[in-house]
């Protein structure tokens, strides 16, 4: 299946959406804050990343703002990551803010399981299949030669 990163200070709701997804099949890291999760990113990419919208030290737009940054500064070596914003901020300009910063997609809050577990399927079928980092550093290698 994938790998996904959950990314929120409320411990109750991380290990919600872990089990979850464990559930489905899919392997899931976590992390309490945005900051915590660019250090993970930076050494172990996922397919899609669950993240609040509301946090300390960094919250959900800044770091999708901060991710997006990163993964153009690679110039195609880093797979991008599909991120999924929660919040209870549901109103236009904060969905609006979080697209703009380059979220794919946001989930207010309270969810159900069956609904985040259906939108994750949806951004992950629209992602396409899963690529290996090494696979993919590769596949950038050889274009490069031509």
């Amino acid at each position: 299946m994938a790998t996904i990163l959950v990314v929120d200070d409320d411990e109750d709701i991380r290990e919600l959406v872990e089990l979850a997804l464990t559930t489905e099949g899919h392997d899931v890291a976590t992390s309490p804050d945005g900051a915590r999760a660019l250090d993970h990113l930076e050494q172990q990419p996922v397919d899609l990343a669950i993240v609040d919208v509301s946090m300390p030290v960094l919250g959900g737009i800044g770091f999708t703002a901060s991710l997006r940054s990163m993964e153009r500064r690679s110039h195609g070596r880093r797979p991008r990551t599909t991120v999924v914003l929660l919040s209870a901020l549901t109103a236009p300009e904060d969905i609006d803010a979080g697209l703009a910063a380059g979220a794919d997609g946001y989930l207010p809050k309270p969810f159900r399981v069956a609904d985040l577990t259906r939108v994750v399927q949806l951004h992950l079928d629209r992602r396409g299949p899963s690529v290996d980092p090494l696979q993919a550093e590769d596949c950038c290698e050889a274009q490069g030669s031509r």
